[in-house]
């Protein structure tokens, strides 16, 4: 299943990708019915387009809240909020460096070919047409 849409803040398109591996509908076993619960809280989470475009700047590479806002340019309060919930969501880290918070996508959330798409186990999401100068 392949499922596309656009995002608004990095003028980019989203091609979600669900792996052989993804169960949506529970089989009724309790290791089917976690893996069909974590794909669904963490598709739910990245349902907002602020949070798509963070993971989106953090292909990249690790990046303090002040980088990040640079490419999205929101209210840094509502940047905070995202970022805590990628990281209740265990799809950030969030690192001290000296005096700054440095956030970096989380172990388990593979970067694909191309620093483009992310894996997340259940899925895999591919970002198309990147803003030029981007990297």
């Amino acid at each position: 299943m392949v499922w596309r849409r656009r995002n608004r803040f990095l003028n980019a398109s989203i091609l979600l990708d669900f792996n052989e591996n993804c169960i949506l509908r529970g089989s009724g076993t309790t290791t089917s019915m976690r893996a069909s619960t974590d794909c669904a809280t963490k598709l739910a989470v990245l349902a907002d387009p602020t949070r798509l475009a963070v993971l989106e700047v953090l292909l990249d590479g690790p990046r303090n809240v002040k980088e990040i806002n640079e490419h999205l340019g929101i209210a840094q309060n509502l940047l905070s909020h995202h970022l805590r919930v990628l990281r209740e969501a265990e799809l950030v880290i969030a690192r001290r460096d000296g005096k700054a918070v440095k956030y970096a996508l989380a172990r388990g959330v593979e970067l694909g070919k191309g620093h483009n798409a992310l894996d997340l186990g259940c899925c895999s999401l591919t970002f198309k047409n990147l803003q030029a100068g981007r990297r």
